[in-house]
């Protein structure tokens, strides 16, 4: 294949696209009653892109009755051997489609597709984790004398909602409806209005693999469709990621319905501790992860690393180098394979990025991505960062979901500790140092619900997809990822028999 054919190749792939925009409810594609539709651009071009359905009060109503339907007579029931083997199918049928799948993210938000392509497999990877997951879910038997027994069960809840983000889309609504599913849960999910076309595909692919009709219903449409879904009296769970302010005002419009148990993962800015004892010999090492776990996805990750401190001794090397390594991120075309730092999602996020930087204060810019080497068109901005000595700033303090790093420096281990939980959110942090005693005695200090210690910068995938955290402060609550995931769309119910 000649470069200009490899270059063409995503291109071409992208202009023959046909994507299927109706909503999935009761395992059909539907024509929405409603005549309201959202007018989306192409993020790489600022191009025209799909015009979105919403669906009415009357389609998210149908969509939970059939998800209730198939609750009770076809889906919760199912012999667990069965269910199992419908998941496991569900995972190989992603792979099958793996190319489809990442170029409608591509084009929807921008991702990289190589980057795409790869969370495509992580996505199948859920969905095969938690069907292997489905008979293993064991329960408890609780002391009693000798005339009683007590069994403790996990039961699914029922009808579980989704609400899901636009910034992995396939992966988030893996992460999401495997686990749901595996519990013996039906669903209604609303993807982002940002990125709908992988969902509505996976519904898809989910019947293809025998899931029954109505187990896995997928509404379109923005806040409207997403506030009657939340606030609908037969859903008996709610499970949502995305921002801070969105997740408080979900909590109300719950609270104003009707109880339901819900599981939010919501803002962060976390932060990632350099001590001195790591800068030695591997410094291209370290700075490599340092900038992977702030720049990943442009930004554009609740658990991005974007608040770097670094201790006083060796701040300038380490903020030197790694303002250098940012420099060398170029945004580019996401259809190019080679391409590994694409657009921002939509020109909503570029438009709070821009003014984020461009409103910043007591900070000093060292990097200017809004300069960088970049298309004419799209909504692209390259690696930003500033210097912020207090720690203070809006830089620091708020998240800007974007490609912006900002870098303090501590005077030793209590200073970094401090700075570290001066924010509201709590959903990450990492600590790199070869200390061994600090590495324990951090993570009990920091206010995060997941910490990375790293005494190494060789990349590691850790429990990969059996990874679990719970997020602390105003990031959320409650279980996601690995068996105690699978839990969280759970109840327990306790058996007491007496037989004496």
């Amino acid at each position: 294949m000649s470069a200009i054919e490899k270059e063409l190749g995503w291109h071409n792939k992208a202009a023959a696209l046909v994507a299927d925009i109706k909503p999935v409810i009761a395992g059909k594609r539907i024509s929405s009653l409603s005549d309201e539709y959202i007018q989306r651009d192409n993020p790489a071009t600022e191009s025209s892109g799909i015009q979105i359905q919403s669906c009415t009060a009357e389609e998210v109503d149908i969509a939970v009755k059939a998800a209730r339907a198939a609750y009770q007579n076809a889906w919760s029931g199912m012999p667990l051997m069965q269910r199992k083997m419908i998941l496991g199918k569900l995972a190989e049928l992603l792979m099958q489609n793996q190319e489809e799948l990442a170029l409608m993210d591509s084009l929807e938000v921008g991702k990289p597709i190589s980057s795409a392509l790869m969370e495509v497999q992580i996505a199948s990877a859920f969905f095969s984790y938690y069907a292997e997951a489905v008979d293993k879910l064991y329960g408890r038997t609780a002391p009693c004398d000798n005339d009683s027994l007590e069994l403790q069960t996990h039961r699914p809840r029922g009808v579980v909602a989704a609400l899901t983000p636009w910034n992995f889309p396939v992966i988030n609504v893996a992460l999401k409806a495997a686990p749901i599913l595996a519990a013996g849960n039906t669903l209604v999910l609303k993807p982002s209005e940002y990125s709908i076309l992988s969902a509505l595909r996976i519904a898809e692919l989910a019947l293809e693999a025998g899931i029954p009709e109505g187990v896995f219903n997928v509404v379109t449409g923005a806040g409207e469709t997403g506030n009657t879904l939340v606030q609908h009296r037969d859903i008996n769970m709610l499970t949502f990621t995305g921002s801070t302010d969105t997740g408080k005002r979900i909590m109300q419009a719950i609270g104003s319905s009707a109880i339901k148990p819900m599981l939010l993962e919501c803002g962060g800015n976390n932060p990632q501790l350099v001590f001195a004892d790591m800068v030695g010999d591997d410094l291209q090492g370290l700075v490599m992860g340092i900038v992977q776990s702030a720049m990943m996805n442009q930004g554009q990750v609740c658990v991005a690393r974007s608040r770097l401190l670094v201790e006083e001794s060796v701040f300038d090397t380490v903020s030197a180098a790694v303002t250098g390594a940012c420099k060398q991120l170029q945004p580019a075309d996401p259809l190019l394979p080679e391409t590994g730092f694409g657009p921002l999602a939509n020109s909503m996020q570029y438009d709070k990025v821009m003014q984020a930087i461009g409103n910043a204060k007591d900070v000093e810019l060292v990097l200017d991505g809004r300069n960088a080497n970049k298309p004419d068109k799209g909504y692209y901005c390259g690696p930003t960062v500033f210097h912020d000595t207090s720690g203070q700033s809006t830089i620091s303090q708020e998240e800007i979901f974007g490609p912006v790093l900002s870098i303090t420096p501590f005077k030793d281990e209590q200073h970094a500790v401090q700075l570290a939980n001066d924010t509201k959110y709590g959903l990450a942090a990492t600590v790199w140092t070869k200390d061994l005693a600090r590495g324990h005695r951090l993570p009990q200090l920091l206010n995060a619900g997941w910490v990375a210690v790293n005494a190494s910068s060789k990349p590691s995938m850790g429990a990969g997809i059996a990874h679990s955290h719970e997020p602390y402060g105003q990031s959320g609550f409650g279980v996601e990822g690995g068996m105690a995931g699978l839990e969280s769309y759970c109840r327990l119910q306790t058996t007491s028999i007496t037989h004496g």
